[in-house]
């Protein structure tokens, strides 16, 4: 089981890294754009902070090959293992087998069906981000198809982690694990949700009014 962090906020992954035991950072193109910063520099930022720990990349293009080239100058620049991310479609799986061909960790992004996320086993991705909250708004059932993935790639040679994505909430979070995801990503909003309870931070105001009501000196 493994919690990502899906930003390119350095101030969020500062306080994820300090305070939460993540396993990496995820981004995509929107993402990026959020932050208004040189495309290259905020990846090697990232990477500084995080050092070992996963970076998943997303290409852009609407080929194969542009998806290739965005690919190549991502490595080239950052000379840093990194997970290019590739989308789920005709000309994305061709991208993934090249990549996977190289050796490169691949991680197949937009999956909304278990049918994506067979070619992209059989493309050789590491990863299969199963969308979880854009599928729930399509009246689609992502518990299911999670479930549905997770059987279907056990029979696979080298099957991939399924990472869950795009959650509305921290329960969606739970859900995708109790479905079989091997990971998950979110923004730092909800895995704030993880220990914003108000419930157990009454239980310890209680438990400290208590002893100081008792062991105080004053």
């Amino acid at each position: 089981m493994e919690i990502l962090l899906d930003t390119a906020n350095l101030q969020e992954i500062k306080l994820a890294s300090k305070w939460i035991p993540i396993c990496g950072i995820t981004t995509n193109p929107t993402i990026i754009c959020r932050e208004h910063t040189n495309f290259f520099q905020r990846i090697k930022a990232i990477k500084n902070i995080i050092e070992k720990k996963q970076l998943h990349v997303q290409v852009v293009g609407n080929t194969w090959e542009q998806m290739i080239q965005n690919a190549e100058a991502i490595l080239d620049n950052c000379r840093q293992e990194i997970h290019i991310k590739i989308p789920a479609t005709y000309e994305g799986f061709r991208a993934m087998k090249e990549l996977s061909d190289r050796d490169i960790p691949v991680t197949a992004t937009t999956v909304y069906s278990p049918e994506q996320a067979i070619l992209a086993t059989l493309a050789g991705a590491d990863c299969i981000a199963v969308y979880y909250n854009k599928m729930y708004n399509l009246n689609m059932d992502p518990q299911k198809t999670i479930w549905e993935i997770s059987c279907i790639i056990k029979s696979s040679d080298k099957p991939p982690k399924i990472l869950a994505a795009s959650f509305r909430n921290s329960r969606q979070v739970v859900e995708a694990f109790l479905a079989g995801a091997d990971a998950a990503t979110l923004p730092y909003n909800i895995l704030k949700e993880f220990w914003n309870n108000p419930a157990p931070a009454q239980a310890v105001r209680e438990f400290q009014d208590d002893w100081e009501k008792e062991y105080s000196t004053a």
